[in-house]
């Protein structure tokens, strides 16, 4: 079950410095956006189609996430980078799975925080949120047996892994090419 701010949650209207109400100054897209960083989550049980369609998608986000993959492809928390992300995405999955309390999106936020903190890495950018809120939308989306944001993290990597394999040969001159031919028949 999501809810919104914490005002709304006891019945007030949450106000903003101008005094009016945050309905009064935003869209209603911009409010929805708004409420999203306040996101609580009941846990739910899920099916085990449903758990493993979530393992695979927290790991799919967590590997677009550019931040942590930079953190593991230059090895900034050692070595063990790698098992290092490995964790997290387990330790995020153990999060929505077996957690009894609510979930709560500022809880989320501070486990990636700890995870890229664990690889000595520190996002400013604000993506730390934007995975949080990622993964809860996924988390609620398998809850109720919607999997199409998967479907679409499944469609972005597979588009990815196909233009990294692919680089551009260095140029050669004529001349090379020219021996090269020369040689290989």
């Amino acid at each position: 079950m999501l809810r919104s701010s914490p005002s709304a949650m006891l019945g007030g209207a949450e106000t903003v410095s101008s005094g009016k109400t945050r309905a009064e100054t935003t869209t209603s897209r911009e409010q929805q956006t708004a409420d999203r960083l306040y996101l609580m989550e009941l846990p739910k049980a899920l099916s085990s189609e449903a758990l493993l369609m979530l393992r695979e998608g927290i790991n799919m986000a967590l590997s677009r996430w550019s931040a942590l993959q930079m953190a593991v492809e230059n090895e900034w928390g050692s070595r063990n980078s790698r098992d290092i992300a490995n964790k997290l995405c387990d330790d995020v999955f153990v999060w929505f799975t077996h957690s009894k309390e609510p979930l709560y999106i500022e809880d989320l936020d501070e486990k990636l925080d700890q995870g890229l903190l664990s690889l000595n890495t520190e996002a400013d950018d604000g993506s730390i949120g934007e995975v949080a809120e990622k993964l809860m939308i996924l988390h609620e989306e398998c809850s109720e047996g919607n999997y199409s944001s998967i479907e679409k993290l499944r469609e972005a990597c597979a588009h990815r892994m196909v233009h990294s394999h692919v680089k551009q040969a260095p140029e050669r001159s004529s001349q090379e090419w020219w021996w090269t031919r020369l040689l290989s028949s």
